[in-house]
């Protein structure tokens, strides 16, 4: 059996075909075993062969069959493992980012942990899950990893206090409206109005003026669900910005803080 003979079967979506998938992940070829993880999640339901490809000599195929796991929504606690204990990085930020999605709530500490000793990727997953777990101890954490010398960590951390609402952490969220990661300063304009409202209109107004375009249509929305009229003139300014997202963006903004 090749990779893409085994890609045909999942893509048949027949769940008569899952003997044969999980057959495929005792292959001898590590190509054939992922293949058969991706295929076996096409499925849509859990498969006992994808809970033991978490133990597959190939990182490779442990990586596909931890984000397996979280398209057919299996909370595995054998995930929580994969996070702890994997020697490979990128499998530990995929069981991350599953346990993330799948709302688990018993892989918190791990998550956490992982937080504040992972590898880069691992760190930033954690964040991320960390925020869909509403896990409010992580608050502090998340706060200290706005500082992260790994701009995807910053970004996913400011999302992940703004899930938690942590107004807390608002402090630490100013701290990086200037940060020279554009994309953190975006995540964390969309932050403020959770975490820090009483810091939103400044804020939001100054990040008009962003050199990124992104920061600024950011910016100029956040203004439009959030701000006051003392925005408008701003918004104005913006639907003559230079680029189109910035325009319409600003457009957007003044039709919703006008009509509320």
């Amino acid at each position: 059996m090749t990779p893409r003979e085994v890609k045909a079967l999942g893509l048949a979506r027949d769940p008569a075909h899952a003997p044969a998938l999980a057959l495929a992940l005792r292959h001898r070829d590590a190509a054939v075993r992922a293949m058969a993880c991706r295929a076996l999640s096409w499925l849509r339901r859990p498969d006992p062969a994808l809970r033991a490809a978490l133990a597959d000599p190939d990182a490779g195929v442990r990586r596909e069959a931890a984000a397996a796991l979280a398209v057919v929504a299996d909370p595995d606690p054998a995930l929580i493992g994969a996070l702890e204990t994997d020697a490979c990085a990128a499998v530990r930020a995929v069981a991350a980012r599953t346990c993330g999605w799948l709302r688990m709530a018993g892989a918190a500490p791990a998550l956490r942990d992982a937080l504040a000793r992972g590898d880069d990727d691992v760190r930033a997953q954690a964040a991320r899950a960390l925020g869909r777990l509403r896990d409010e101890t992580a608050a502090p954490l998340l706060a200290a990893a706005l500082a992260d010398p790994c701009a995807p960590v910053r970004q996913h951390a400011a999302r992940a206090l703004a899930e938690l609402g942590a107004t807390a952490a608002g402090t630490a969220l100013l701290a990086r409206a200037a940060d020279p990661d554009a994309e953190t300063r975006a995540a964390v304009l969309r932050a403020l109005p959770r975490c820090a409202p009483a810091a939103v209109l400044a804020t939001a107004r100054a990040g008009l003026a962003d050199a990124h375009p992104g920061v600024r249509a950011v910016a100029a929305l956040v203004l439009g669900d959030h701000g006051d009229p003392a925005a408008v003139p701003d918004l104005v300014a913006r639907t003559a910005d230079p680029h189109p997202e910035v325009r319409a963006c600003a457009a957007r903004a003044l039709v919703r803080l006008v009509s509320r």
